[in-house]
């Protein structure tokens, strides 16, 4: 038996209608340091500019599909303000999002 799928009808399909969405981005990788040492040499300004464009393009694409009245979880695996709290933020004004907790859940490494 042989399966076709044409991703544009269930694109389509799906759009406006998920209910939640749970986007674990890609990132720095600050927050896995305590395993990845060798983060802290490769990290630059520019790197983490890279993932900053990169999260908001995938947060931005992933919206299509989300209900007005659906809920995003967002989640890195970095430390950083820029990557999380200053995301956050950030889509919320350019998105017309609302933040229903006012709070970062936080695993130190």
């Amino acid at each position: 038996m042989q399966f076709h799928t044409d991703e544009s009808k269930l694109e389509q399909a799906a759009k406006g209608k998920i209910d939640w969405l749970i986007l674990d981005v890609p990132c720095t990788g600050t927050g896995t340091i305590r395993r990845n040492p060798d983060i802290k040499l490769k990290f630059s300004v520019e790197w983490l500019r890279y993932y900053q464009r990169t999260q908001e393009e995938i947060v931005q694409q992933a919206l299509k599909y989300l209900k007005r009245s659906g809920r995003l979880v967002y989640i890195t695996c970095s430390i950083l303000k820029e990557e999380n709290e200053e995301q956050v933020d950030h889509f919320a004004k350019r998105f017309g999002l609302r933040v229903v907790e006012d709070r970062v859940l936080a695993l130190l490494p």
